[in-house]
């Protein structure tokens, strides 16, 4: 298989992201060296089409991003995704919906004294809401939340 062909067809499998990005990196500056430049917006794609479907949300992004993002940029949004996910696997929490286990929904809600809703959140409250856009468990952002963000 030709060194291009590898490049276009490289999947992530049981690589990190760090190594994955490296292998096409090291594939592409091969084929700089023969003389077939790679450029920036094609690397991007093949890291893009390589993902598996853990990576399904940020490939989307980063497929829907214009103008699409650098090699690096792309790295940097990977990176932080998959550090996001690998805090997470430590502290999932499952729910077990068999009619022997109870479900107990809980809602609070307080009105000012003319009727109108609170609107006005405490600090703590700000920093456990659950992430609106990008359904990544809690964000301390809310509705403004633009998923590349610090916990």
């Amino acid at each position: 298989m030709g060194l291009d062909n590898e490049l276009r067809s490289i999947k992530l499998g049981k690589m990190s992201i760090n190594e994955y990005f490296t292998k096409i990196k090291s594939l592409a500056d091969r084929l700089n060296n023969l003389r077939t430049v790679v450029s920036d917006k094609n690397l991007v794609t093949y890291v893009v089409n390589g993902l598996d479907s853990c990576f399904e949300t940020i490939a989307k992004i980063i497929r829907h991003r214009d103008p699409l993002p650098s090699f690096d940029t792309a790295r940097s949004m990977l990176l932080l995704d998959e550090s996001m996910r690998n805090e997470t696997t430590c502290t999932t929490t499952t729910f077990d919906s068999s009619p022997s286990s109870p479900t107990v929904l809980v809602s609070t809600s307080s009105t000012h004294p003319k009727g109108k809703p609170n609107t006005h959140f405490s600090k703590s409250q700000i920093s456990s809401q659950f992430c609106n856009h990008f359904s990544k468990g809690m964000c301390k952002f809310g509705d403004g939340c633009k998923f590349i963000h610090d916990h």
